[in-house]
């Protein structure tokens, strides 16, 4: 089987497209005649040049969040600044969520803040 040369702007497309699946990246590259090896190295690649933002994907490993979104218990205040704009305020610090948000981040960014006290 010969490699097929792929640009960084069709790797990044296939990432994407892989990613938008909801499809692990091992399962997605099966169905697709992608080298899983290959795909993850490109991706990385990507990601190290700033092409990618987006967090690493899940190879096939079963994760351990159980769920996108975190729960956030008291004291989190949630306080709506327009229609496309909100403030969380968690123990003591204040995060703004715009409209393209990334929810990964946003979970993160919630765990680490809840866990600071």
């Amino acid at each position: 089987m010969t490699a097929i040369k792929r640009t960084n702007e069709e790797w990044l497309e296939l990432v994407q497209t892989q990613r938008a699946s909801g499809l692990t990246m091992k399962t997605w590259c099966a169905a697709n005649g992608v080298n899983l090896y290959t795909m993850a190295d490109r991706a990385s690649k990507l990601r190290r040049d700033g092409l990618l933002t987006e967090p690493k994907p899940n190879r096939g490993v079963k994760s351990r969040r159980r769920s996108e979104w975190v729960e956030v218990s008291l004291p989190a205040t949630v306080i709506p600044r327009s229609s496309t704009e909100i403030e969380v305020r968690i123990n003591g610090f204040t995060v703004t969520v715009t409209e393209n948000f990334s929810e990964a981040v946003f979970a993160q960014i919630c765990k680490t803040l809840m866990a600071l006290c």
